[in-house]
């Protein structure tokens, strides 16, 4: 019988964590990303932006039949709806 290999036994780093792919580069498992670099990057210091954004392209998914992708885009525009709407 062979043994299965661990996930985290050919990471090439000490301490066997993985590491985690993001948009932008490979960071590591433990690492975090600061919310002011995080809003410059995605743009979601605006949720007005965002809204009008997935409002949007949920159009244009209608626009080409893509009701799957069109029902994605609009969940997210509820969430930057609620977000907005949420008390201060």
């Amino acid at each position: 019988m062979t043994e299965r290999k661990s996930k985290y036994s050919n990471t090439g780093r000490s301490g066997g964590q993985p590491r985690v792919r993001s948009k932008y580069s490979y960071q590591d498992a433990n690492s975090q990303i600061s919310g002011s670099n995080r809003n410059r990057r995605n743009g979601a210091a605006n949720p007005k932006a965002s809204l009008d954004r997935y409002l949007a392209l949920a159009r244009e998914a209608v626009t080409s039949g893509d009701l799957i992708e069109a029902e994605n885009y609009a969940q997210h525009a509820e969430h930057f709806y609620r977000v907005m709407n949420m008390p201060a």
